[in-house]
């Protein structure tokens, strides 16, 4: 499943060691003291009747929507299952794609605001990442959509909340800098750890956690080679992404060869069928592309990590951003924020311009109005095909960044959530949907046999809330084929998906021990970008480091796209780098 996670073992995280927020807090302190430099007012001037306005005030950009039973809206039964009939997600209306054609400034001449000290383009995981980390700051988080949260969005049915995209993170370790923030935050007063095992998986209708149970000898030797690597990974030789000085030649070695070579390499061939099919499944659903198309460094990143545990939040990662924006917004009205308000959602940022030692962030409100914004800084913790579109010179003035960004690509995704008015039995959090020895061994494949790849118990991690007779599963659907994006870019195309979903979702009803009847509505969103991914060869190359490089000496790069690793926790660590930048001035 997209899990926006990238775990180390414990005492493994001393890269975040030297980056607390502390040090962080007094370099922002210093630059708020100096005022902003000359030629400013005139690069303001330019758009005609400027004035002073108070910022857009959003009406609860919260990651987590409430949600009754009249508010899910209308159901049309396909297959005998009643769907929303509706994407959720991605949709804008009109069958409108923001940032494929030129955008409509807004009306009006520019409204300008107070200036803030930090801009930040993106209100995802990274984006608040970024506005947690930076409390001796004036920040202004933007957002395109209503609420906060990206991919970390999530719902709330009869008590229940559940996540729309992302789903899990890795337990840190103790006395990290991680750690602490999760102890800031409160994750562990509600998080439910999910202790490491193979994940189950479901084959011909059986529930197992033995993909070795028929193998032969050689079969047997080669998975436990393959388990003995694993190991050897999760252990002191972790690859670690982003790269520390002491992984940095361990990852430049695995990135030469793609995860599935690797994987063999290790097992000494082929290993056994139904391994081979959930390692591919945890690709899929992880990555959003098959093992032969994903760098070998990523891979064992990914799955070195697990062998440590999962923190299950309520929510999922929903849950992750509802903490960090309940801490964010209570700086709201302080000493340093004062009237200003943090959160612009609904808002479409045309452009990203540095001017004269300052940005000039130009976008229009929810209400179609032009604004302008200044700050001293600004953070693109947006995806890299967005934020190559806004910054503005950027071909003229930085080629080779122009170019990394384009060498990170990304995958659609599809995530049904099943609200249930009766509890299934389900005794793993996760399960990979197999089914069959026709498996799809390549991305390409699963253009013609879209596969459910994993269901997961929405209620792994219990709310205080939560009504008796409300559950939720929550089932990740990856399109790893290459052109999947345009299959779900139609406000129409949910249907389609809904009569391909409909008899897997039947067979995992089955699975679970629950049923048609107890199905009050199943709510598919649509993800076009959902996450990147890095083919062989990009940790090798100078891509990362061309795009973690200011651009202008004021705008600065933090998102997981920067080291195409879709994880909470490059997240964090490329918002800690940026705001560690920010605050050395």
């Amino acid at each position: 499943m997209p899990r926006n996670s990238h775990g180390q073992p414990p005492n493994r995280r001393d890269f975040l060691r030297s980056s607390g927020t502390a040090a962080v807090g007094l370099g922002l302190a210093l630059l708020r003291r100096g005022a902003l430099p000359s030629g400013v007012a005139y690069a303001l001037s330019r758009g005609g009747n400027a004035f002073a306005v108070p910022p857009t005030n959003p009406l609860n950009p919260h990651p987590i929507l409430e949600l009754s039973d009249l508010a899910l809206g209308p159901s049309e039964t396909i297959g005998g299952l009643p769907f929303a009939s509706r994407w959720h997600g991605d949709w804008f209306g009109r069958e409108y794609i923001p940032l494929h054609s030129p955008e409509d400034g807004g009306s009006g001449g520019p409204l300008t605001e107070p200036i803030v000290d930090v801009a930040i383009i993106g209100g995802g995981l990274s984006g608040l990442a970024a506005a947690h980390l930076l409390p001796d700051a004036k920040v202004a988080l933007f957002d395109l959509r209503p609420r906060l949260g990206g991919n970390a969005l999530g719902e709330r049915w009869r008590g229940v909340p559940y996540s729309l995209g992302s789903a899990y993170f890795m337990v840190a370790g103790s006395g990290t800098a991680e750690d602490a923030l999760y102890h800031e935050l409160g994750v562990y007063d509600t998080a439910r750890i999910d202790t490491p095992e193979i994940t189950p998986f479901e084959f011909e209708g059986a529930i197992s956690q033995d993909p070795c149970a028929n193998c032969s000898d050689e079969m047997r030797l080669r998975y436990h080679a393959f388990r003995a690597a694993l190991a050897i990974y999760a252990g002191k030789t972790y690859p670690d992404i982003p790269m520390l000085p002491k992984s940095e030649r361990l990852v430049r070695e695995l990135d030469v060869s793609d995860f599935r070579s690797s994987v063999r390499a290790a097992a000494g061939g082929e290993l056994p069928p139904l391994v081979e099919a959930s390692l591919q499944a945890y690709c899929y659903s992880s990555f959003g592309v098959g093992w032969q198309e994903l760098s070998a460094a990523a891979g064992w990143n990914f799955i070195a990590a697990e062998e440590y545990g999962r923190i299950v939040l309520p929510g999922g990662n929903a849950g992750l951003a509802a903490l960090l924006w309940r801490k964010i917004a209570q700086r709201e009205g302080n000493a340093v924020q004062g009237t200003t308000p943090i959160a612009r959602t609904h808002a479409t940022v045309i452009s990203v311009e540095a001017v004269h030692g300052s940005v000039l962030i130009r976008w229009r409100d929810a209400h179609g109005r032009a604004r302008i914004t200044q700050a001293r800084d600004a953070v693109m913790c947006c995806p890299l095909h967005v934020a190559r579109h806004l910054v503005t010179k950027l071909e003229t003035l930085d080629e080779p960044k122009l170019q990394a960004m384009h060498r990170v690509e990304s995958v659609a995704y599809v995530v049904a959530n099943v609200l249930l008015e009766q509890p299934p039995k389900i005794d793993h959090y996760d399960i990979f949907t197999i089914h069959d020895k026709e498996f799809p061994r390549a991305g390409e494949d699963c253009e013609f046999d879209r596969r459910i790849t994993d269901v997961l118990d929405g209620s792994f991690a219990p709310s205080a809330g939560a009504q008796a007779n409300a559950d939720v599963l929550t089932l990740y659907w990856p399109l790893p084929w290459h052109t999947a994006r345009f299959s779900i870019v139609h406000d129409d195309d949910w249907r389609s998906y809904a009569e391909i979903g409909a008899p897997q979702i039947d067979r995992i009803l089955s699975l679970v021990g629950s049923s048609r009847a107890a199905v009050k509505q199943i709510r598919m969103t649509r993800w076009g970008h959902a996450m990147s991914f890095a083919v062989p060869g990009f940790y090798g190359s100078n891509a990362p480091l061309d795009i973690q490089r200011p651009f202008e000496g004021h705008i600065h790069f933090a998102h997981q796209d920067v080291w195409a690793l879709p994880a909470w926790e490059t997240c964090l660590a490329e918002a800690r780098r940026v705001v560690a930048a920010i605050g050395r001035g």
